[in-house]
């Protein structure tokens, strides 16, 4: 893993988040986040399906690859296979 420092990390994927949160706590990390006021979030337009883990991993390393976000790969994906029909 990586050294115990008082900077957050990045992260590659969801495994070393795990493993980081798993191994240090959150109050020693204070300085990298910051308080949020008045967020809003829009989630009308949205829906979620569920996947497993190693699903979503594969997806996150092949929208890496294509330098895009996962959501827009998922979309990309579902806008060719319902072209289709």
């Amino acid at each position: 893993m990586r050294k115990n420092t008082n900077k957050l990390p990045m992260f590659n994927n969801l495994q070393e988040i795990e493993e980081f949160w798993n191994s240090h706590e959150f109050t020693k990390f204070n300085q990298d986040f910051k308080e949020i006021n008045n967020l809003e979030v829009n989630i009308k337009n949205r829906s979620y399906l569920p996947v497993t883990l190693s699903m979503y991993e594969k997806i996150e390393k092949i929208a890496i690859a294509k330098n895009i976000t996962v959501d827009r790969l998922i979309q990309r994906w579902l806008e060719e296979k319902l072209a289709e029909f």
